[in-house]
């Protein structure tokens, strides 16, 4: 796709205007920075056909970068020559946020990483444009996603222990295995072994020593 020339003075204007395609009503979203516009298009498959994606895109950005593989894959090549070429000011066009990529914590990772760089997100399909005033929303929208989703991963970790701790299935984490630690324990329940010793010889912390003790209690 060749190196990015910064100093193509007027290359925007003279790129023309878009027709009108199936993404309609999205083609007048346009960033509103001062710097290069990069248009960026992905297909799952090699089989499938990114024209739709190309012509909605390549009439309102200044270069276009695009990869035949799934979002899933944050290594994509093109997407990765993309990346190094964006400066302060510059702007991310695609046509549906979904094209930068499909798991929610890369996709707050990236738009973070972005956002850091003084780089702008477009989508078209989403009204998205992280320039604008209102765009700053969807920073806030990403970010509360994700902690939503640690939240609901938790709650279901919580709701199967509990489960499994009443069909008699759950043996909590794995002890680390360590050196005479019954043995030392039991000197330290009958009052021959003071903890701090105990800890010294196995070369564990107190929290660990006693979170390792309620461990054993829990574990059936």
């Amino acid at each position: 796709m060749g190196e990015v020339k910064r100093n193509m003075e007027g290359l925007k204007g003279n790129m023309g205007h878009s027709n009108d395609t199936d993404f309609g009503k999205s083609n007048d979203i346009l960033t509103h920075s001062n710097g290069m516009v990069f248009g960026y298009g992905r297909v799952s498959t090699k089989d499938q056909n990114s024209a739709r994606q190309k012509e909605a895109l390549q009439n309102k950005c200044d270069v276009y970068f695009e990869d035949k593989m799934s979002g899933r894959n944050m290594e994509r090549p093109e997407f990765q020559k993309m990346i190094e070429q964006l400066r302060p000011g510059d702007s991310v066009m695609v046509v549906s946020i979904d094209r930068l990529g499909r798991n929610l914590k890369e996709l707050v990772e990236l738009s973070s990483k972005l956002k850091d760089m003084g780089v702008n997100i477009v989508a078209l399909n989403q009204g998205i444009d992280t320039s604008s005033k209102m765009g700053q929303l969807f920073y806030n929208f990403m970010a509360l996603m994700s902690e939503m989703e640690l939240m609901f991963i938790q709650e279901r970790q919580r709701e199967g222990i509990e489960l499994a701790k009443r069909e008699g299935r759950y043996k909590g984490r794995p002890l680390k295995e360590l050196n005479d630690w019954e043995q030392l324990t039991k000197e330290v329940a009958e009052g021959k072994l003071s903890v701090e010793r105990a800890c010294q010889l196995l070369k564990i912390s107190r929290s660990t020593f006693y979170r390792r003790k309620k461990q054993e209690e829990i574990d059936f």
